[in-house]
């Protein structure tokens, strides 16, 4: 993405911040856990995963017990004799200190997003490690307006408590909700910032798919799946403005 080009659409047309998810959006989540799955079954049980059948069931989103019994029940896994919790206490103990990273150059947008006066913000549904996580990949905490969670005593997403703390802040700054762009990974980031009046942007790489997308009734040329489509897809946006 043309760093520049983003600046210049970004001030052209108003923006004044931009609120982030975290998993699968900013890091690349799913395809991290599919790398330490694959890294457990062969060094614990000497079997290769599918990544095709794997990473369709991380796109579900589920709690990781939930998520690995949909794993254990995948044809080439069935025969194996571990139950979903027994393979959440392996994981845990042996394997969840993994490497996250990202698959775009984050730090320097945002250091520029920073330089032209745009606010960013972080807001997730992680239940913890959200701060670590962002700090493990090389940010610097102070240079966002917010990072919030669940952790942080905040209701899940689309319920829109979060949103509407980071809101508060940028409200302060004189910013209102047409000045905010989200991007967000999951159906419920399009509908909590929906809500909150904000324009939306879908990363449809990893999670919720395009076509989730459109059928809730996100515009299709909002959907990108490769970060240097960004620009084209955000100027597309203000065109119809």
């Amino acid at each position: 993405m043309d760093i520049q080009r983003n600046l210049e659409s970004l001030k052209l047309n108003g923006v004044k911040a931009i609120i982030f998810d975290f998993d699968n959006t900013i890091s690349s989540t799913n395809k991290s856990l599919f790398q330490v799955l694959s890294k457990l079954f062969d060094l614990e049980f000497n079997l290769d995963l599918n990544e095709l059948q794997v990473m369709e069931v991380l796109r579900m989103n589920s709690n990781l017990v939930d998520m690995f019994e949909s794993i254990l029940n995948l044809d080439c896994l069935k025969s194996l004799p571990l139950s979903a919790l027994d393979l959440f206490e392996l994981f845990k103990s042996k394997y969840s200190d993994y490497d996250y990273y990202t698959e775009y150059e984050f730090k320097n947008w945002f250091k520029e997003l920073k330089i032209a006066g745009i606010q960013i913000a972080v807001v997730s549904n992680r239940s913890f490690g959200l701060k670590q996580r962002l700090q493990q990949l090389g940010f610097d905490l102070s240079g966002f307006i917010s990072v919030v969670s669940q952790e942080d005593g905040f209701k899940k997403k689309p319920e829109p408590a979060m949103f509407m703390y980071v809101y508060d802040k940028l409200s302060k700054d004189g910013i209102k909700p047409n000045q905010i762009i989200s991007i967000g990974d999951h159906l419920t980031d399009y509908k909590v910032s929906t809500y909150m009046g904000f324009h939306f942007f879908a990363y449809s790489k990893y999670t919720s798919l395009k076509k989730e997308f459109k059928e809730a009734g996100l515009d299709s040329i909002l959907i990108f799946e490769n970060w240097n489509n960004f620009n084209k897809v955000l100027e597309q946006k203000f065109k119809q403005l």
